[in-house]
C-alpha cells in the first residue's frame, strides 16, 4: 500500500525572525583563526614555535652561534618527526604518541648535550 502524500501549504506569513542572520551562523572570521585552524601551514608554524620556545631556539642560537646549522638542523629532524606518519626507530615502527610524548619531554639541555656529543665526535677539519 502506498502512504498518501501531505498536505503542501502555500500559506505565506508577514513575521518577520528576532534573530539576526549573523547571530544564527558564525561568521567566517572567527571561526577561522590560528589557535583552531587545523590546516597544514598553520598547525606546522604552531608546532615549529611551541617547539622553538620550548627548547629555547633563540638562546641555543646565541650560546652556540657557530652551530647554527646543526642547530637547525635537529630543529628540522624534530619536526619531521613529529609530523611524519609512521616513525621507525632501530627498524621498528613506533606509534605516534610515543613519539609526541617524547619529544614533548626535550629540553634546552638535552639540545646542548647533543650539540657538545657532536663538537666531540665532529672531524677537526669539518
Amino acid at each position: 500500500m502506498t502512504q498518501p502524500l501531505s498536505e503542501n501549504n502555500t500559506e505565506t506569513t508577514s513575521e518577520t525572525s528576532s534573530v539576526s542572520p549573523s547571530a544564527k551562523e558564525e561568521p567566517k572570521e572567527q571561526m577561522k583563526t590560528p589557535e583552531n585552524t587545523t590546516d597544514g601551514q598553520t598547525e606546522f608554524d604552531n608546532i615549529k614555535a611551541m617547539f622553538n620556545e620550548k627548547l629555547a631556539y633563540r638562546d641555543l642560537l646565541q650560546a652556540h652561534g657557530s652551530e647554527e646549522s646543526i642547530i637547525d638542523e635537529i630543529a628540522f629532524n624534530i619536526l619531521k618527526m613529529y609530523f611524519s606518519k609512521p616513525v621507525t626507530i632501530k627498524e621498528v615502527q613506533k606509534p605516534k604518541p610515543l613519539i609526541w610524548s617524547a619529544l614533548m619531554r626535550l629540553t634546552y639541555w638535552h639540545i646542548e648535550r647533543l650539540l657538545f656529543k657532536y663538537k666531540s665526535v665532529r672531524l677537526p677539519y669539518g
